[in-house]
């Protein structure tokens, strides 16, 4: 999602009710051996996969086809297509275990590879591209507990569909209809004005106990931001939506619970501010400090770091991580890319790294960039900036994802 007014405050709130346990610090993770984003390339989507070597740095990998179709958001009043986040989402490229999944919007279909754990660079495609029943999707969620995944669909046919998980691929189909009164393909939140004219799903993701799936919304009405809690019953999502108001001026980009605890981090995509959420059964919200980011222009996308314990954050108008707090919200410290693009979108870290991607927009290349956070909070660097071989000047970049499979945030 790209929001062209800039913003400069930001506010963190932190809430945690009686029941919510204090927060231990996550254990040690496997660092990345592979990383995977799409094309989102509406003439025939694609898979690019890139080798994490053992010292951490990126070098090329191969490219596979998706069998669909990429798409992009228009924005309102016309048919042109939105720059930079195509979906306005995280999570359109998705790992567990040794599966990858992809979505391709301008064919409504889910595509599903099977990782070669011996090189994971290799995919294999799993049949055919399935239908998510509804139209444009834009995020991916799977619960192991279900053995389900799940996909918001944010154009005309808007809402929540979920499948089972077999060998041979994605099965059965169970739509949970929830009308967010789009198009298809679905037209960006912000209008002209600034104001946000259309709602927007823009991340999936079940709580940590599975529980219960949680998306995120950016609302057309009254300008405010909102989640929708869908309890898991009976081995299945639900269609007994709970909508849940946060913040009456937010606008929802991506959420995820902290590990550990029944705490939820959420991010307002339009102003450029974050916090740390209630639990999930209140959605309440308690007032903390206030902070402020210099800047801030499209805050979209965050992501836990398990080494350095910290949550880093990306901004599409803005080529920099800004470290917060994973405890107060508090920033730490602020990396400034050491490339002239104008931002990064979707974040995955894994190990001691963050890894940022940055769509090939303005006649910049696609890229990513590699963030070292081994020796602890606030004494990150930047260690590598990669462009892939052959994908050429203003190619699309969508999702971001690693194997073995990351932990809480983007994705």
């Amino acid at each position: 999602m790209f929001f062209s007014t800039l913003f400069t405050t930001v506010t963190a709130l932190i809430a945690v009710s009686n029941a919510a346990p204090l927060r231990q610090k996550r254990s040690p993770q496997a660092s990345a051996q592979a990383l995977y984003f799409m094309t989102n390339n509406p003439e025939g989507n694609q898979v690019y996969t890139v080798k994490v070597g053992s010292n951490g740095t990126l070098s090329d990998g191969s490219v596979f086809s998706t069998g669909g179709l990429g798409g992009s958001i228009v924005n309102p009043g016309t048919t042109t297509p939105a720059q930079r986040d195509g979906l306005s989402s995280s999570h359109s490229v998705y790992v567990f275990n040794d599966t990858l999944l992809t979505l391709n919007a301008g064919s409504n279909t889910i595509s599903m590879f099977n990782i070669d754990s011996t090189d994971p660079t290799q995919l294999t495609l799993v049949g055919e591209p399935t239908d998510v029943i509804g139209d444009f999707p834009v995020s991916i969620a799977y619960s192991s507990a279900i053995n389900q995944v799940c996909i918001a669909n944010t154009g005309a046919r808007s809402g929540i569909s979920c499948f089972g998980l077999t060998p041979a691929g994605l099965s059965g189909g169970n739509w949970l209809p929830y009308q967010l009164n789009q198009t298809t393909p679905a037209t960006n939140a912000l209008g002209m004005n600034k104001t946000i004219t259309r709602a927007l799903y823009t991340s999936i993701e079940f709580t940590e106990d599975q529980s219960t799936l949680i998306a995120t919304v950016t609302s057309g009405d009254a300008s405010s931001g909102y989640m929708i809690a869908l309890p898991v019953e009976g081995g299945a999502v639900t269609n007994n939506y709970v909508k849940k108001y946060v913040d009456p001026s937010t606008a929802f980009f991506v959420a995820f619970t902290m590990p550990g605890t029944d705490i939820m981090f959420a991010l307002d995509g339009r102003t450029g501010s974050y916090f740390l959420n209630q639990t999930i059964d209140e959605f309440a919200k308690e007032q903390g400090s206030n902070v402020e980011v210099p800047d801030s222009g499209a805050t979209c996308w965050a992501t836990l770091n398990p080494t350095s314990d910290t949550i880093f954050l990306s901004d599409a108008s803005v080529n920099r991580f800004v470290e917060v707090s994973a405890t107060d919200g508090s920033i730490i410290n602020t990396y400034n890319a050491t490339n002239p693009k104008p931002g990064m979108l979707d974040l995955v870290s894994s190990g001691f790294q963050t890894f940022g991607l940055s769509p090939g927009v303005q006649n910049f290349t696609l890229s990513i960039t590699v963030l070292d956070a081994s020796r602890g909070a606030g004494q990150a660097r930047i260690m590598q900036d990669f462009e892939p071989a052959n994908i050429g000047v203003d190619k699309t970049g969508q999702g971001m994802a690693a194997w073995p499979a990351s932990g809480s945030g983007s994705q």
